[in-house]
């Protein structure tokens, strides 16, 4: 059996995308977020009901405890908060924010909440956020809703027993875009201010949102996201694309970063933390990258090997180093 050209491969994928905008326009968001959730399917499933590899043990966590951080439109956004059972007066926190495209995902997932449970269990009080997805709202919509998340355990810190001056954000895929893009935009304007944040975690975030229209980008529902959450592609909206990737606000100011992607992951094209990690170097940010050889979106979910369980725990490991 012959192979496909890359050319009609791309082809076939670009008027796929244009037939989904269509229907997106004259049928309806929802029908054509549906679409895209079929052709997806594996991904997303992995992404929302698998669990990393390592198990919390359930006497060393507590929680989650719900707290409604904002009321948006009249919609009521909720944060989870996971505690250590080893009792104490306030605790470091990490800032969790799920994926799933700007435009999907729970705080609730069981994705999520492995991973929540497993970093408690480690020491650390974990926030889990929700916020607004991206087809009813604009990108800065949603990062008013990441900064109020992050005002809300700093201005409630006594009462949620958080140490507010010492903060990691932390996110995965989309939610690795909105941590990192809050924490390096902030702490190059404003060091200062953002002293607290100690550190940022991300797992296989688009640095660079121009690498989402990138040729070894295989999923449409990337694509869809990016659109609707953006309100245009890229022709037409470049300067916001830039303006929006993390990747162009790289500072001497900023925190350590841990950088985590899979080689084979055709979602967001692993380059674009490579490229990330280069220009951290170029300014001399303390930071790390761990690419999993054989990761594909989501990886730690899906592979139980002895690479991503060490990446998990060199994960671990940078959080203690920087709560010290």
């Amino acid at each position: 059996m012959k192979k496909i050209p890359a050319k009609i491969i791309r082809l076939f994928k670009a008027l796929l995308m244009t037939g989904i905008l269509l229907v997106g326009i004259f049928g309806g968001w929802i029908i054509a977020l549906f679409v895209l959730i079929i052709i997806n399917f594996k991904t997303i499933y992995i992404s929302i009901a698998g669990k990393i590899p390592l198990k919390a043990d359930k006497k060393k966590y507590k929680g989650p405890y719900s707290h409604t951080y904002e009321t948006a439109k009249n919609k009521k956004l909720k944060m989870d908060i996971y505690y250590p059972s080893k009792e104490c007066d306030k605790y470091p926190v990490i800032l969790f924010t799920h994926g799933g495209g700007w435009i999907t995902g729970s705080r609730r997932q069981s994705n999520d909440m492995s991973w929540c449970e497993y970093l408690a269990s480690q020491g650390f009080a974990v926030a889990s956020m929700d916020y607004r997805f991206g087809y009813l709202n604009y990108i800065e919509d949603i990062l008013v809703d990441y900064d109020n998340g992050y005002k809300y355990i700093v201005n409630n810190a006594k009462e949620l027993k958080i140490d507010e001056k010492r903060i990691i954000l932390m996110g995965l895929s989309a939610g690795a875009h909105l941590s990192l893009f809050y924490g390096i935009y902030n702490t190059n304007r404003y060091k200062e201010k953002f002293k607290n944040i100690k550190g940022i975690v991300s797992w296989y975030c688009p640095c660079d949102l121009v690498d989402l229209y990138d040729n070894d980008v295989e999923s449409l529902f990337a694509r869809f996201a990016i659109r609707t959450t953006m309100k245009g592609g890229l022709d037409k909206k470049r300067d916001e694309y830039i303006h929006f990737s993390p990747i162009n606000w790289v500072s001497e100011n900023n925190p350590p970063v841990f950088l985590v992607h899979g080689k084979m992951d055709t979602t967001v094209p692993y380059k674009s933390s490579i490229k990330m990690y280069k220009k951290l170097k170029e300014n001399n940010v303390n930071s790390k990258v761990k690419i999993h050889p054989k990761g594909n979106h989501g990886f730690e979910f899906e592979l139980k090997d002895q690479i991503t369980i060490k990446i998990i725990q060199e994960n671990v490991y940078f959080i203690k180093n920087r709560f010290k």
